[in-house]
């Protein structure tokens, strides 16, 4: 786990919200199984590290779920 990711996941659970931390390998490829949460927050990944099927399922659980969705920058982010 990368120093900054227990930054967050501490800083979140300070404020009692719950969370789950995977890697990019752990992201679901399909929108219902990310169902079960409020919002993903995709930190400093690199594309090349998220297949086609997984951001189809982000798409789809933002657009015809509501789910929430955050994307942060870091040296290896998305862009």
């Amino acid at each position: 786990e990368s120093a900054a990711k227990g930054y967050l996941s501490q800083a979140l659970a300070r404020e009692n919200i719950e969370v789950e931390t995977r890697g990019p390998y752990g992201l679901p490829s399909q929108a219902k199984e990310l169902l079960g949460f409020d919002l993903v927050l995709l930190s400093d990944v690199s594309a090349t590290l998220v297949s086609q099927a997984q951001m189809v399922a982000l798409e789809s659980y933002v657009r015809d779920y509501g789910g929430g969705f955050i994307m942060a920058g870091g040296e290896n982010s998305f862009g």
